[in-house]
């Protein structure tokens, strides 16, 4: 009906769409995993988009780490990052990096596009 508020799911509505139907699992995993919808175990957030003028490289308390492309090497390389200002955020907290995290990269050179970066307690485990 227009205008009502989508009903709420229960958790075992919510645990049934995010399992994968047996007929469409493509092979068979250890029968202590489960096939689910890649949309109900995680959310993909894009970077950020900011003029090349906002670019700064010292740091101060108005700014944060913008991460690029460029920094996701053997390692997650940190000696040369860039600063922007928090207002590029637009209040999308979900953009900031957490543990747990996976840093993608999804542009740039065809070499470089697929590159990850696995966030860990503070530390990172990279796939170049």
């Amino acid at each position: 009906m227009a205008g009502k508020k989508a009903k709420q799911l229960t958790l075992e509505k919510k645990l049934q769409n995010a399992l994968v139907p047996k007929e469409e699992q493509p092979y068979k995993i250890p029968n202590n995993w489960c096939w689910t919808h890649m949309d109900s175990c995680n959310n993909f957030e894009r970077g950020i988009t900011f003029p090349a003028s906002a670019k700064q490289y010292e740091n101060n308390q108005n700014l944060i780490i913008c991460l690029r492309t460029a920094n996701i090497q053997e390692k997650l390389y940190l000696n040369d990052l860039i600063y922007i200002d928090k207002k590029f955020l637009k209040n999308n907290i979900n953009k900031l990096v957490k543990n747990g995290d996976i840093i993608l990269s999804s542009a740039n050179s065809k070499e470089l596009v697929g590159k990850t970066s696995y966030i860990n307690n503070g530390s990172v485990t990279t796939n170049g």
